[in-house]
C-alpha cells in the first residue's frame, strides 16, 4: 500500500470517517483499513477529540481571564452568600413559628427544607465549577446524611436555644465586619 494511501486512511479515520467511507474513497478493503489503523494506533475521531479538547481549554482560559466574567463571578458569590444568610434567618424564624400538629407534618416540613438547601448547594457548586472558581474535587464531596429524629419539648427548646446562640454569633461577626 502506498504511503499516501496510508496517510489518507489515517487522516480520514482520525477525522471520524467510518471504514466503509474510507474504503470507497481509498479503494482498499475495510480489513486493510482496520490493519493500518491498528498498526498506527488510530481510532475513529482522534482528531475531533483532540481539537475539541484544545478548543475547550482555550475557551476556559479566555473565560477565566475575562475581567467582566471575574466581576460577574464575584457578584454571583456575593449573591450566594446573601441567599444563604437569608435562608438561615428564614429557617430560624420558621422553626420558631412552626408547631406541627404531628410528627408526620414535622418530618415533611424538614425534608422540604433539606431538599431546598441541597438544591441551593448543588446549584452554587455548578456555578462555581463552571466558572472554574472551585476545582472539581472540591465539590465532589458528599452531602451529609439528613437525619430526622423525634424530639420531646425539652430537646426542641435546647435545639432552639443552640440555634439562637449560633445566629447571634453570626450576627455579631457580621456587625464586627461592618465596623472595619
Amino acid at each position: 500500500m502506498k504511503a499516501e494511501t496510508v496517510s489518507q486512511i489515517i487522516a480520514m479515520r482520525s477525522a471520524g470517517y467510518i471504514y466503509s467511507s474510507i474504503a470507497n474513497t481509498c479503494g482498499v478493503s475495510e480489513s486493510s483499513i482496520k490493519r493500518v489503523c491498528k498498526k498506527h494506533g488510530v481510532t475513529k475521531g482522534d482528531m475531533q477529540h483532540a481539537l475539541a479538547k484544545v478548543v475547550q481549554e482555550r475557551m476556559i482560559e479566555q473565560v477565566t481571564q475575562s475581567e467582566h466574567l471575574n466581576v460577574l463571578a464575584a457578584s454571583l458569590i456575593n449573591d450566594t452568600v446573601s441567599l444563604v444568610e437569608e435562608q438561615r434567618a428564614l429557617l430560624q424564624q420558621t422553626s420558631k413559628l412552626l408547631v406541627p400538629t404531628n410528627h408526620k407534618e414535622a418530618a415533611v416540613t424538614m425534608r422540604a427544607l433539606a431538599q431546598h438547601a441541597t438544591a441551593l448547594k448543588q446549584g452554587n457548586d455548578a456555578i462555581r465549577s463552571a466558572l472554574a472558581i472551585l476545582p472539581p474535587e472540591a465539590i465532589q464531596e458528599e452531602l451529609p446524611d439528613f437525619v430526622i429524629r423525634f424530639m420531646d419539648e425539652q430537646a426542641v427548646a435546647e435545639e432552639r436555644k443552640r440555634q439562637e446562640e449560633a445566629a447571634k454569633e453570626i450576627e455579631s461577626g457580621r456587625d464586627a465586619g461592618a465596623l472595619h
